[in-house]
């Protein structure tokens, strides 16, 4: 029985050519780290499970569970500015959520509120703004015009 090449690329079984073995050589190497994107631009990966959890992985390579999206934005927002207090609303029609993280990177729990007024009282309550509304510094009064002067 003669012995004839196989396919357009000439190989037999058994028989890998320099051209092919380079190539195979190629694939069985690890891949190389993706660079940093031009001008400082850092990627961070978000997988969304369908549980309604969150998986984080941030430029630096740390990685983070999330319940839910509200914990995934103020997660991010606090990785983007640590030095900052971060709270997060959403409202599906019926009630009003709410979520916050402090400058610490403690995250407060996701909780429910019937009114806006709720709201309003939760946020002032995280944000350390309680009683401060409405009230004017002393000397910071504004004049009214006499006269429309």
């Amino acid at each position: 029985m003669e012995n004839k090449p196989y396919g357009l690329s000439k190989l037999r079984p058994g028989n890998v050519g320099k051209a092919n073995e380079e190539t195979m050589n190629k694939l069985r190497e690890p891949k190389a780290e993706k660079p940093e994107h031009e001008e400082g631009e850092k990627v961070h990966e978000i997988h969304e499970h369908g549980d309604g959890s969150f998986t984080t992985k941030m430029h630096d390579g740390t990685e983070e569970h999330h319940p839910d999206h509200m914990h995934l934005t103020t997660h991010i927002a606090h990785h983007m500015e640590p030095e900052s207090k971060h709270f997060h609303t959403s409202h599906d029609g019926f009630s009003h959520r709410a979520h916050g993280v402090h400058e610490t990177g403690e995250h407060t729990e996701t909780h429910d509120h019937e009114n806006l007024d709720e709201l309003k009282n939760s946020m002032d309550q995280f944000l350390g703004e309680e009683g401060k509304e409405g009230h004017e510094e002393e000397g910071e009064h504004e004049e009214t015009p006499i006269g429309g002067i």
